[in-house]
């Protein structure tokens, strides 16, 4: 993205900031994209065992005195009852899931060599994917926060300069 799209850009417009592309791989960007793809990969899964045949029904139809039972029951319990019967499950793009292939091996092929970077840099992934923080990551690994970022800071670098070297497009 070039610097005349950011400059045309006013936060009072009412529309979100154009994301920032940089010009070549680097180590936080490479962790951004690895965070997408894991939070893809999360979006992907169906969360378990197949369960074979189902139908679209709900599990039971609210009729009109039912309605009138229900409201006197506890407003929270509506609440909760209404968000469940709304879950939706949010399905990737086609590109999201092409980015999601070509970025979750990168740990894998690049850090290969260095067991305890390749382990950062993909708990790191996963708790961002998560919105969780450093200090998460840190807690599953079991080792301290400024080591965490360290070692996984150096691991995005890594990643970053063997995209670079394999001339990888940057998205």
């Amino acid at each position: 993205m070039t610097a005349e799209l950011i400059q045309d850009w006013h936060p009072l417009d009412g529309v979100s900031a154009p994301e920032y592309i940089p010009p070549h791989w680097d180590g936080p960007h490479v962790g951004k994209r690895l965070a997408e793809a894991m939070r893809t990969l999360v979006h992907l899964s169906i969360g378990g065992a197949p369960r074979g045949f189902a139908n679209a029904w709900p599990e039971y139809a609210v009729e009109w005195t039912d309605a009138l039972a229900q409201a006197s029951a506890d407003e929270i319990q509506q609440q909760q009852e209404a968000a469940a019967k709304n879950w939706t499950r949010i399905i990737p793009s086609a590109e999201e899931i092409t980015h999601m292939e070509q970025a979750i091996v990168w740990p894998a092929r690049y850090l290969g060599e260095f067991p305890q970077l390749l382990r950062a840099v993909g708990t790191v992934a996963v708790c961002k994917a998560r919105y969780q923080n450093i200090a998460a990551a840190s807690r599953k690994l079991r080792i301290p926060q400024r080591l965490a970022r360290r070692w996984n800071n150096q691991g995005l670098d890594m990643v970053a300069t063997g995209l670079i070297r394999n001339q990888v497009q940057i998205f």
